[in-house]
């Protein structure tokens, strides 16, 4: 994060060392002040239920967070989640099944939705009832 600043309202005909030792100084304030407003905040856990994978046959295996999400907030923001999800050839636990995109202010993390557990094969006789 980047953070600019401009100290205004300097008097004309004080000595540059006065003038310098102000500015400074609410510069330091400033910046004392911005960093009291941002905090670190955890938006997600590692194993947050995040849905489920449903296969046409039936079976249904959770999703949930590959991973903890934290992100500095700024007042007033907003967290923000985009989905995007997987295409899913073998199931296996631990295998990402969509991603999640998280944002907070104009900070964004991809964090990966996994499988808790596999879901089975399609049995025989489901693939042969099944119209193409």
């Amino acid at each position: 994060m980047t953070l600019v600043g401009a100290v205004f309202g300097q008097r004309v005909g004080e000595s540059s060392l006065t003038a310098l030792s102000a500015a400074i100084d609410s510069a330091r304030r400033l910046l004392v002040a911005a960093q009291q407003s941002l905090r670190p905040v955890r938006l997600l856990e590692r194993g947050t239920s995040a849905g489920s994978v449903r296969a046409p046959w039936g079976p249904v295996s959770p999703v949930v967070t590959g991973r903890a999400v934290e992100l500095i907030a700024v007042p007033g923001a907003r967290p923000t989640g985009v989905l995007q999800p997987g295409r899913i050839l073998a199931t296996v636990p631990g295998q990402t099944a969509a991603t999640l995109t998280v944002g907070l202010g104009r900070q964004r993390t991809d964090v990966p939705l996994v499988l808790v557990r596999p879901v089975p094969p399609a049995p025989l006789s489901w693939r042969l009832k099944r119209s193409f």
